[in-house]
């Protein structure tokens, strides 16, 4: 996290700071016109992505311009985006040896150390950067970590307190001296540091926690309970004092108990975010259901304009199957909130899931509004443009999405198998195949792929040992009633009438749904029992077949093509 910070802010920097405006007077015209030459062609290519190229060029810029900070600067850069953190921290330290007073070199270069696991030279530089800025908060808290690591406890615990006399009594640094503290068995200034933080923030939880924590660990379990039932009695309406006992009676296996009081903790005045968590947590212990539905509805009366709350709903309309509900529960998270692209995630896959192509489509669109380099939306709004049979459409917005797949060779294919349904749904057979082969040499072991392309080829009986081939590695894998379905009707496409039958009587239930009952009427017909046939084409009108010809079958009792 902190590499991408980096380059992000150095580039920001790039665009006001393109070279240093030191004068060399040794250095000739020249030399200069020459060092600004390399140097602004190592940007060009470092903005092209021609990274090797870049460092070619800044390195020969550094080498015309010896005392240029400049040429280190971009280097660094560069190191980084090819994720090289030890040539980073070694162009960085040559920015900052080249410009000592420049405290932003120092505190990456400081950074850089801390990721390569070099405490000295971190400590070494936060040192000379207190120096400079000895008031510095961030960088008090820094070093006291480095002291930490070392083993130097005393000087960390004096550094975290100078870190609290600039930004005064601080919960989290509070709770790391109390910690540190212990480690030099000094029990009393451990005590004293979290009373003394609890008088600033005396219902704060991470303290009260910190403390109850403590005497769990020295064995004074009774005073811990005793603290927390105290202060529930003391204060009914602590929301936080519920949270602690409702940890507690969690942690010693008391789950009823403790849902109790996570629920009455919900129902104090506590923020959002910290309601959430315990709700999150709820879920986790399988609270029934009635309790989380009653949450839900708290929560959305409570918190009727904000995002998070129908969120909430919507996880838990998903928990009890209820995805049309869910679906509604997150687009209205949406009207508050369009910022969250897990919410859009989530209203994408139900989409996807109820089969609300149009829907799909149009939230999709929307979604890429707001995140136009998110490689899945493509996906998907490719996807729900191949199934509303927007075959041109779907292929602009797969090769679009393709630009912004990064290293994920599983995803790619599912890009290519989606080009490949489109050029299928074009009849630009050549095209269809070549991709869906493309998708399988990325992606060898994705039996869904494996599927749908021996289910297209068998559609239009193209290359139908291939599709044989293809739906029995899936069936050897995974034998699905999905699967065999596929197997049966590649068996039915290449004339193997009574094969198809055995496998669709085999697999059929009367949960089946109208493609595979439609298959067992057709393989029905091809072998003579064309009374059963017409048996189960009247069932998969009645599950609402979308074949536009199976009217014709059943009115004249005969097989025909399908046509969707």
């Amino acid at each position: 996290m902190r590499i991408v910070k980096f380059i992000l802010i150095l580039l920001l920097l790039n665009s006001c700071k393109v070279v240093s405006h030191k004068k060399d007077t040794a250095q000739s015209s020249e030399e200069n016109k020459e060092y600004i030459q390399k140097f602004h062609q190592g940007l060009r290519a470092k903005l092209s992505g021609q990274l090797d190229e870049a460092i070619e060029l800044f390195l020969k810029a550094s080498e015309i311009a010896p005392t240029e900070d400049a040429p280190h600067f971009a280097l660094a850069q560069c190191y980084l985006m090819k994720n090289d953190i030890q040539n980073a921290s070694i162009s960085t330290k040559n920015a900052a040896d080249r410009d000592p007073l420049n405290t932003w070199y120092l505190q990456e270069l400081a950074y850089m150390y801390k990721e390569l696991n070099d405490e000295e030279n971190a400590t070494k530089i936060y040192k000379q950067l207190l120096k400079l800025q000895p008031h510095k908060a961030e960088w008090l808290f820094e070093y006291a970590s480095l002291l930490e690591k070392t083993g130097k406890i005393s000087e960390a615990i004096e550094m975290l307190t100078k870190t609290e006399n600039e930004i005064g009594v601080n919960t989290s640094i509070s709770i790391r001296k109390f910690y540190l503290y212990l480690k030099l068995k000094n029990e009393k200034d451990a005590l004293a540091t979290i009373e003394k933080a609890k008088q600033k923030f005396p219902k704060d939880a991470r303290l009260i926690a910190t403390e109850i924590d403590y005497y769990f660990e020295t064995k004074q379990d009774v005073k811990a309970f005793q603290t927390m039932e105290s202060l529930v009695a003391a204060d009914p309406s602590n929301g936080n004092a519920h949270k602690l006992l409702g940890d507690y009676y969690f942690r010693t296996n008391q789950k009823e108990k403790g849902i109790q009081e996570f629920v009455a903790a919900i129902k104090c005045d506590l923020s959002l975010d910290d309601r959430m968590k315990m709700a999150i947590q709820l879920f986790d212990v399988n609270t029934p259901d009635s309790i989380m539905e009653d949450l839900v509805n708290y929560i959305t009366e409570v918190f009727p304009d904000n995002a998070k709350s129908y969120t909430f709903k919507g996880d838990f309309l998903q928990r009890i199957n209820n995805n049309n509900e869910a679906l509604r529960a997150y687009k209205k998270a949406l009207e508050y909130d369009k910022s969250k692209y897990l919410i859009w995630q989530e209203v994408l896959l139900l989409d996807y899931e109820e089969k609300n192509f149009a829907d799909l489509k149009k939230d999709a669109m929307s979604c890429l509004e707001l995140f136009p380099t998110v490689a899945n939306v493509y996906l998907m709004a490719g996807l729900a443009s191949n199934q509303l049979k927007k075959y041109d459409e779907a292929i602009e917005l797969v090769t679009n999405g393709m630009d912004f797949v990064k290293a994920n060779d599983p995803l790619l294919a599912e890009f290519h198998g989606q080009l490949g349904e489109s050029y299928f749904g074009k009849k630009e057979m050549s095209k269809a195949i070549d991709n869906y082969n493309t998708a399988l040499e990325i992606d060898p072991k994705n039996i869904i792929l494996k599927n749908n392309f021996a289910y297209r080829l068998a559609f239009y009986k193209k290359d139908l040992s291939l599709a044989t081939r293809l739906i029995n590695e899936v069936v050897g894998l995974n034998s699905s009633s999905k699967y065999r379905d596929t197997q049966g009707y590649v068996f039915f496409q290449d004339g193997k009438y009574s094969e198809a039958l055995a496998i669709f009587l085999a697999i059929y239930t009367d949960q089946a749904d109208n493609m595979l009952t439609e298959h067992l009427g057709d393989a029905f017909f091809k072998t003579g029992d064309k009374k059963s046939a017409l048996k189960y084409w009247i069932k998969a009108s009645d599950l609402g077949s979308k074949n536009k010809v199976l009217n014709d079958k059943i009115e004249k009792i005969e097989y025909y093509e399908p046509q969707y």
